[in-house]
């Protein structure tokens, strides 16, 4: 029985090291604006800490990081809709000659997609608004 328990307690340590592994790998994915990888990452977790997650305190962590995926995932689709409006904005002000309105449209349009503005493909977009803007 001593054994059992030196051993149960030793995989426990283990599973908790990988399951705070998975978190911090989870809490990356989210700043890089991968959600479906940042739920597969905390699912992970979920299942490394097992039944023991709770008595550990990472059931409230896992918790707490399900909460801000769906904050971050829901704050992106609100920062890609009005980026996508500044770009259509600042379209629209080319096709007028506004130059100087363009810019900042395109420099708003930056902003509001912020650092996931490569995950989701409008890096590129802004960096050919930039050159239309400049041609």
């Amino acid at each position: 029985l001593g054994m059992d328990i030196g051993r149960a307690e030793e995989q426990h340590k283990k599973d908790n090291l990988l399951g705070d592994k998975y978190l911090a790998d989870s809490r990356k994915m989210i700043e890089q604006c991968e959600f479906m990888d940042a739920k597969i990452a905390r699912g992970n977790a979920s299942r490394a800490f097992g039944t023991c997650g709770d008595a550990s305190g990472r059931g409230q962590q896992l918790k707490d990081l399900g909460m801000d995926i769906g904050r971050a995932e829901e704050q992106h689709k609100k920062d890609n809709l009005l980026g996508d409006k500044y770009l259509a904005d600042s379209r629209k002000m080319i096709e007028q000659c506004e130059f100087m309105d363009a810019k900042i449209a395109r420099g708003n349009a930056s902003r509001a997609f912020g650092t996931c503005g490569d995950a989701s493909g409008r890096g590129q977009q802004l960096k050919d608004l930039g050159m239309d803007i400049g041609r």
